[in-house]
């Protein structure tokens, strides 16, 4: 019977040991948890990955483009920011709806205030630069980096609350040749619109007493019609250049026709002798 005992007793007390070591490792499992819980990442940090990126992701509001990994998202985000930030003249040539027209944009803006640069338009190539920025003039004036090619892009109000953007592109080899475009910005949107809508056409006979002397101009001489926006006072004037001009003086009326905006369209101006 002792013998019954004794063996009883000692399964007990072998039991009793496996509970108390099988609460031990729970304690210890348990604070390793706790431990894992209490330990705070670096702010801004997920420990959790996302399905745009595949390590630790920044999440915090004050994160740069240093600190985390591109998402096209991302990249989206960060030029909308910086060009919502814009203002005037500055902002309505940076503002398109292609992403790649926008950071080349950026990267040229940025160069000519020489301000920092993001790391994700530090690799943006542009072929053009900003040559002045003139903002009483709603004026800037940008040009081509290895061609003869520039361009000069201003705005005007319209009475509806939106805005009209003129660019002129000049491009030249030997002889220039001038090309004007319009495009509204209404309600966060850039629509191109037909110059038509906006200003007369202007063409050689405009310049001249007898229209009929064009064909004779045109076949006998070399000639340029310079489109200038923001120039002497006028808001947009059309001029006309003749290789030969004392040749053809007698048949001019004048070689610079202005423009005034009235809030709607171009009003159309006298002609005027820039000679005299």
């Amino acid at each position: 019977m002792a013998a019954f005992y004794y063996s009883y007793g000692k399964k007990i007390v072998k039991r009793n040991s496996q509970i108390i070591l099988i609460w031990i490792i729970f304690v210890l499992i348990s604070s390793s948890w706790a431990t894992q819980k209490d330990t705070k990442l670096p702010a801004g940090f997920d420990e959790k990955p996302t399905k745009k990126y595949s390590a630790l992701t920044i999440q915090a509001p004050t994160a740069t483009h240093h600190s985390i990994q591109t998402s096209d998202t991302h990249d989206s985000m960060l030029i909308r920011k910086l060009v919502n930030e814009l203002k005037g003249i500055e902002f309505y040539f940076v503002f398109n709806s292609n992403f790649k027209k926008m950071t080349e944009g950026l990267k040229m803006l940025l160069e000519y205030k020489q301000l920092s640069m993001p790391p994700l338009l530090q690799t943006v190539a542009t072929h053009y630069r900003i040559t002045s920025i003139d903002e009483n003039l709603r004026l800037m004036n940008i040009e081509c980096i290895d061609c003869e090619t520039s361009c000069r892009m201003s705005y005007w109000d319209i009475e509806d609350g939106s805005f009209l953007i003129g660019t002129v592109e000049k491009g030249c080899g030997p002889l220039c040749s001038y090309q004007i475009k319009f495009s509204v910005f209404r309600n966060g949107t850039m629509e191109k619109i037909d110059k038509t809508s906006v200003m007369p056409s202007i063409s050689l006979s405009d310049f001249l007493n007898d229209p009929t002397d064009a064909e004779e101009i045109m076949s006998g001489t070399v000639y340029e019609m310079p489109i200038r926006l923001r120039d002497n006072g006028n808001d947009l004037s059309v001029g006309l250049w003749l290789d030969e001009p004392d040749k053809y003086m007698k048949k001019l009326r004048g070689d610079l026709i202005p423009f005034t905006w009235n809030g709607m369209n171009f009003y159309r101006g006298e002609i005027i002798n820039s000679r005299q």
